[in-house]
């Protein structure tokens, strides 16, 4: 499991600042965005609040917590970096992706973006690069099981752990239990405090036992 401490994060949001450096000395000046898409509590925003003092104040860079703000000051900034401290599957960032091209098509404004993460598995960037975006990860993780076992071991761990997901709530409310983790993603990932991603698996974070009674947690995650 990868629990990431201030310390880590320190030194992956160093990393981000440089990367932000580069494509601003690049395009002259950049928008960093948040992957969020309202303005909720978010992984994305707290990521971008602790760059903030990371950046070369010297450089033309915009920063915006949420995607639909930048897109109203698109046309002043259209090169961008779409930040995150983690991807499970790459189905999110790749949906902010094309809602920005779309908008800017529609506008015809000429936007080009990259894409920076703390941590992503190692099927979300495969999945973010086939659709040809360019991407920066610092800490890529392999799916928890399937990343590290095959054949007959594989089989053994995938049944092991349907057996302890047997023993969770397979619904709550109108949310069911993501077996393996949102997409199958198998993530070992947690930011240390924070909300843990839906992209774990299950076992660590879903809040109730098969009879409906809560459970203690090793991952803490607001939302099920």
């Amino acid at each position: 499991m990868i629990v990431l401490n201030h310390k880590q994060l320190s030194f992956g949001l160093r990393l981000m600042s440089d990367f932000a450096s580069e494509e601003a000395n690049s395009h002259g000046k950049i928008a960093i965005v948040a992957t969020a898409y309202d303005s909720g509590s978010d992984g994305s925003q707290l990521v971008l609040y602790m760059l903030k003092p990371e950046l070369d104040r010297n450089l033309d860079i915009k920063l915006f917590n949420t995607v639909p703000s930048y897109l109203r000051k698109m046309k002043d900034y259209p090169h961008f970096i779409l930040i995150d401290d983690f991807s499970g599957t790459g189905s999110t960032i790749i949906n902010r992706l094309e809602y920005i091209a779309k908008d800017a098509k529609s506008r015809d404004i000429d936007a080009s973006g990259s894409v920076c993460l703390i941590a992503a598995m190692e099927k979300a960037k495969t999945n973010i690069e086939e659709r040809g975006f360019n991407l920066r990860i610092f800490k890529e993780l392999k799916a928890g099981i399937s990343g590290y076992f095959s054949g007959k071991e594989l089989e053994n761990a995938n049944k092991q752990m349907l057996r302890l997901e047997s023993e969770l709530n397979p619904s709550i409310g109108e949310r069911n239990l993501p077996s393996f983790g949102y997409g199958g993603a198998e993530a070992l990932y947690f930011l240390h405090p924070g909300n843990a991603p839906n992209s774990n698996f299950p076992i660590f974070w879903w809040p109730e036992d098969r009879t409906g009674q809560s459970r203690k947690t090793i991952m803490k995650r607001y939302e099920l």
